[in-house]
């Protein structure tokens, strides 16, 4: 049977349906389904009939959700497959104003309990006297986590991946370090305190707004955040303030998305389709 189509009156106008033959032994699979869809889809919508050299007969809408799901299959497989370009960050000096739109929208600033969907693990909120010290610009009455040395902290999010994440670091010392976090914890890139306030001196000043910023961190191409690990080999990395924005769709979310569109689009296309027979 060489010929995936073959020569069929249309009932309706008389007129001869025909599509290029395709070989099986030749033409790649790929390559015979887009024939079987357009073929099946003109015949389905002009009242004409087809004959297929194949095991499957399925409906245009079949077809056209078979093919929504292979695309976003293969969009997936495309997004884990390529490689993770480099998180990047950017600064912003300290100060009171700074402190305050920082805490705007944060899901953690520990004088309460994470937001639900993010945790915190590590670190200590119970301030000590020459060990650890309120960032620059928050208020006096201000809570806090700090990281004491040889320590370490997490703040994650629990199911969501995102593109940003911010913190206010306070008081920067070169002995500290920030890794930033993506899928399954695994650790993206991690920054010094030197690196982070480049090329000011991390000096750990408590007082200086160059040595207490606002650092907003951003994934690469292809890259999901999903938290930040705090460690420091001096006493203290304190941070405040941790707000994780622009939230990652999951796969199935785009699986469901583009179905979504596919589904609307082929149902105003047969709404607007032509009742009488024409010739194709």
């Amino acid at each position: 049977m060489g010929l995936a189509l073959q020569r069929r009156l249309n009932p309706v106008s008389g007129g001869i349906l025909r599509l290029a033959p395709a070989d099986p032994a030749v033409e790649p699979q790929s390559k015979r389904s887009v024939y079987r869809f357009w073929y099946q889809l003109s015949a389905h919508r002009r009242g004409g009939i087809s004959s297929f050299n194949t095991s499957e007969h399925l409906s245009p809408e079949s077809i056209i959700m078979k093919t929504l799901l292979s695309a976003s299959v293969v969009a997936s497989a495309f997004f884990a497959a390529a490689p993770a370009s480099a998180v990047s960050f950017v600064t912003l000096n300290g100060s009171a104003d700074v402190f305050a739109a920082s805490a705007v929208g944060a899901q953690a600033t520990f004088d309460k309990a994470a937001d639900t969907g993010f945790s915190v693990s590590g670190g200590s909120t119970q301030a000590v006297a020459g060990k650890s010290a309120n960032p620059f610009g928050a208020p006096d009455s201000n809570i806090y986590l700090y990281v004491l040395a040889n320590g370490s902290a997490t703040v994650s999010s629990v199911a969501s991946a995102f593109r940003n994440i911010s913190v206010y670091l306070g008081s920067i010392d070169a002995g500290n370090k920030v890794e930033v976090l993506g899928l399954g914890g695994s650790v993206l890139k991690s920054f010094t305190g030197s690196e982070l306030i480049a090329p000011a001196s991390a000096s750990g000043n408590q007082s200086a707004a160059a040595t207490n910023r606002l650092v907003t961190f951003s994934a690469g191409n292809n890259e999901q955040l999903t938290g930040l690990r705090f460690t420091s080999n001096v006493n203290s990395l304190e941070l405040d303030n941790v707000r994780f924005s622009a939230a990652v769709p999951e796969p199935a979310t785009w699986a469901m998305m583009m179905l979504g569109f596919g589904v609307v689009g082929y149902s105003l296309r047969r709404r607007s389709a032509p009742r009488t027979g024409q010739l194709i």
